[in-house]
């Protein structure tokens, strides 16, 4: 080790390092002003399975669509202890390592993950894969999230652009080809605070979004011009005045896509 600056008579002198962590959790690791509802979305897909309970269930996690290599991301994710036990997990890249680059908080229901590699991941890269043992029947959409938890919910591109990560289940992925536009489901669902809803467009186009209610009537809703790529736009709870079961609509142009959601 090399010291610069050190008086000849000081070399042999002790010192002491302190290294600086989240000893108890509680430190932010973002700027409580960051707004990640303005980035663009980097999917997350698993698959949506219907699980027994008592089933052993591996659930895989692999990247969407991207137009740019991916060089690094990090998340949180949840899953509810009372519904899933996590007994394994292993990777599914050469990149991506199980003792380098994962935090294992399976006794709080949580894994966090840290990735970065110059040599990037390109679309449908697997990542990691889960293996749960089911404590309840039931969807693994209801039981899973990617938040902000303990790591932001972010990724970068190979231009070093910023992306939202947003976990996505589906029975089937996006389009082999990026030239369809998708409305994807929303980011927990049931909520009760706040959830995400991402969607895909192959091209700029106008985009508006309503939510309505069981009877039909409009209680939230945005429009504007978007660019082609992922987004994904944060809905508070107290924005949408109503609760139980919401259908969100989404047109692009003159093509409407809807999907249900449950705020409790």
């Amino acid at each position: 080790m090399d010291f610069a600056n050190i008086p000849s008579g000081q070399v042999a002198a002790n010192f002491i390092g302190v290294k600086v962590g989240d000893v108890n959790e509680s430190a932010t690791t973002f700027d409580a002003q960051f707004n990640s509802g303005d980035l663009d979305a980097l999917m997350v897909y698993a698959p949506n399975k219907q699980v027994m309970k008592g089933e052993v269930v591996k659930v895989p996690l692999e990247l969407g669509k991207v137009k740019n290599g991916v060089v690094g991301y990090q998340f949180s994710l949840d899953f509810d202890q009372t519904k899933l036990e996590l007994v394994d997990l292993n990777s599914l890249s050469t990149m991506v390592k199980v003792d380098e680059h994962f935090g294992d908080f399976r006794d709080k229901g949580m894994l966090t993950t840290s990735w970065n590699d110059l040599e990037g991941m390109k679309s449908d890269a697997g990542l990691f894969e889960m293996t749960f043992v089911a404590k309840a029947s039931g969807k693994l959409s209801d039981w899973m999230t990617i938040n902000d938890a303990m790591t932001p919910a972010l990724a970068f591109d190979e231009g070093m652009e910023d992306m939202r990560v947003a976990l996505a289940f589906a029975d089937h992925k996006e389009p082999t080809a990026l030239d369809q536009d998708q409305l994807l489901q929303n980011q927990p669902n049931p909520f009760q605070d706040n959830t995400l809803i991402p969607f895909y467009l192959a091209e700029a186009n106008e985009v508006q979004l309503r939510v309505v209610d069981l009877q039909g009537r409009i209680i939230y809703e945005q429009a504007g011009l978007m660019q082609a790529g992922h987004h994904q736009i944060l809905l508070q709870a107290d924005e949408l005045r109503s609760k139980g079961m919401l259908m969100y609509q989404l047109t692009v142009g003159t093509d409407t896509y809807s999907k249900r959601m449950v705020l409790q």
